[in-house]
C-alpha cells in the first residue's frame, strides 16, 4: 500500500512538471502590443436634451388657435453732447415691447393672425390683423394689415434679432405694416411676395413716419442655396451650432405715388434693396444695401444709398458675440422731402457690438443681451431718428454712445 502511494505521488509530480513546461512554452510565443489589448475609450455622455416647452395650441377638427407673446425689459445708458437743455448723460429702464399674438385656422386653407402690442410710450394698438388663403401647395393670398417685405433689415421679429434692437438702416428702409393685399409663392428654393398697399408704414410703424400713397406696389424675391432647410431657418438672424451651411440671396423693390392731401404731395418714391446672408454651424454673416430715390412734386430729386453689415459667432452653446456696421448715406443735395431734417445733407454711420446669453440652448425664447453702440457724428440732419428703443438719441453736435442691457422672453 505504501509503495502504491509513492508511485501515485511520483506520477502526479511528473504531470505538474509537464504542465509547467507547457505554460513556459506558451508564454514564449509573441504577445500583442499593450495598445492592442487596451479597452476602447468610453462613449461620450449624450448631450442634454433641450427642455420641452408646453404646446398651447388648441385644436378641434380643422379649427385651431395658438397664442404667443413677447416681453422685453431694458436698461439704457446714453452719453451725448447736450441737446436742447437735455442732460448729456441719460439712463433709463424701459419695457420696449409687449406683444400678444393669436394665430389660428378655420380650415386647412384659411388661417389668420392678430397682433396687439404696447411700445415704450405706453400706447396699445392692433399692429397686425390679416388672413391667408391657401390656393395650392405653393401659392397663397394674404390681405389685411400686414408686414411689407421692403427690406431684410427689419424682417426678423424682435425676439429673433441678433442685436438688441433694429438698426437705423432697418428702421428707415422698413416698409412697416400697411393695409395691403397680395400673393405669396414658395417654389422650393425660390420664394416671392408681391403686394398692393396704402404706402410705407401706413398701418403701423415703431419708428419711422408713415408715407401715404395713391398707389403703392411692393415685391420681394429670394433664393436659398447650399441647404435643404426651408426659408424658415432664416427667420432668426443667429445660426446655432450644428446648423448646416446655407446661403440666402434676396432683392426687393417698392414704388409708391404720393397723394395731394397727404405726405409727399404730387410726388413719388422708389426703393431698391438687395441682401446676402450666409449661415453655418454657429456663425452668420449678413450684408444688405439700399438705394432710395425720392422725387417730390417740387424741389430736388434725391438718391440716397444705405448699408448694413452684421456678423455673429457662438463661442459657447449659450454665448454669442456679434458686431454691426450701420449706415444711411445722403447724396449731398438738399432734400425737399422730408422737410424736417435740415435738408438732410449729412450721412449717418454707427458701429455696434454685443453679447447674447441664451438661457435655453438653441432657442430665442429666453435670453439676456448687452450691446454697445457708437455714433461719431450728430444725427439731426440725417435719415436716422432718435428714440429710446433704438438707443440713439437726437444730437445737433458731437458724437454719442450707448450701452444697453436687456432680458427678452417670448413664446
Amino acid at each position: 500500500m505504501f509503495v502504491l502511494l509513492l508511485l501515485a505521488q511520483h506520477s502526479r509530480a511528473q504531470q505538474d512538471e509537464g504542465s509547467a513546461s507547457s505554460a513556459e512554452v506558451q508564454n514564449t510565443s509573441p504577445q500583442p502590443e499593450p495598445s492592442a489589448i487596451e479597452p476602447a475609450p468610453p462613449a461620450p455622455p449624450p448631450a442634454p436634451a433641450q427642455p420641452a416647452l408646453p404646446d398651447l395650441t388648441w385644436r378641434r377638427g380643422d379649427v385651431w388657435f395658438r397664442p404667443s407673446g413677447l416681453l422685453q425689459v431694458r436698461y439704457t445708458l446714453n452719453e451725448r453732447s447736450e441737446f436742447s437743455a437735455e442732460a448729456a448723460t441719460t439712463s433709463r429702464f424701459s419695457v420696449p415691447r409687449v406683444r400678444l399674438i393669436l394665430d389660428g385656422g378655420l380650415t386647412d386653407y384659411l388661417s389668420f393672425r392678430v397682433r396687439a402690442g404696447v411700445l415704450a410710450g405706453g400706447n396699445a394698438r392692433f399692429e397686425q390683423a390679416y388672413s391667408d388663403l391657401k390656393l395650392s401647395e405653393y401659392i397663397s393670398l394674404r390681405a389685411g394689415i400686414l408686414f411689407l417685405p421692403v427690406s431684410v433689415g427689419d424682417s426678423p421679429s424682435p425676439q429673433d434679432m441678433q442685436s438688441i434692437d433694429y438698426s437705423q438702416y432697418g428702421l428707415q428702409t422698413s416698409g412697416g405694416n400697411a393695409a395691403a393685399a397680395g400673393v405669396r409663392a414658395n417654389l422650393g428654393p425660390l420664394r416671392g411676395q408681391a403686394y398692393f398697399s396704402n404706402g410705407l408704414r401706413t398701418g403701423f410703424s415703431e419708428f419711422a413716419a408713415p408715407v401715404a400713397a395713391r398707389v403703392a406696389v411692393t415685391g420681394r424675391l429670394e433664393a436659398r442655396l447650399l441647404t435643404k432647410d426651408g426659408f424658415s431657418r432664416f427667420d432668426t438672424e443667429s445660426s446655432f451650432r450644428g446648423s448646416d451651411l446655407a446661403l440666402r440671396i434676396g432683392a426687393a423693390a417698392h414704388y409708391q405715388q404720393g397723394r395731394a392731401d397727404g405726405t409727399l404731395p404730387n410726388g413719388d418714391l422708389e426703393q431698391f434693396t438687395a441682401d446676402v446672408t450666409l449661415e453655418g454651424s454657429g456663425f452668420n454673416v449678413l450684408v444688405a444695401g439700399r438705394l432710395l430715390r425720392v422725387k417730390p412734386g417740387a424741389g430736388n430729386t434725391t438718391r440716397d444709398p444705405g448699408l448694413l453689415a452684421q456678423a455673429g459667432v457662438f463661442v459657447h452653446e449659450r454665448v454669442e458675440l456679434w458686431a454691426r456696421y450701420d449706415a444711411l448715406y445722403s447724396d449731398g443735395r438738399f432734400h425737399s422731402f422730408p422737410d424736417d431734417r435740415n435738408g438732410l445733407l449729412d450721412s449717418y454711420r454707427a458701429v455696434g457690438a454685443g453679447i447674447n446669453g441664451y438661457l435655453i440652448p438653441r432657442s430665442n425664447q429666453a435670453k439676456v443681451q448687452t450691446d454697445f453702440t457708437y455714433v461719431p457724428r450728430p444725427i439731426t440732419s440725417t435719415w436716422a431718428e432718435g428714440s429710446d428703443n433704438s438707443g440713439v438719441l437726437r444730437t445737433e453736435s458731437g458724437n454719442q454712445w450707448a450701452i444697453r442691457l436687456q432680458l427678452g422672453l417670448s413664446y
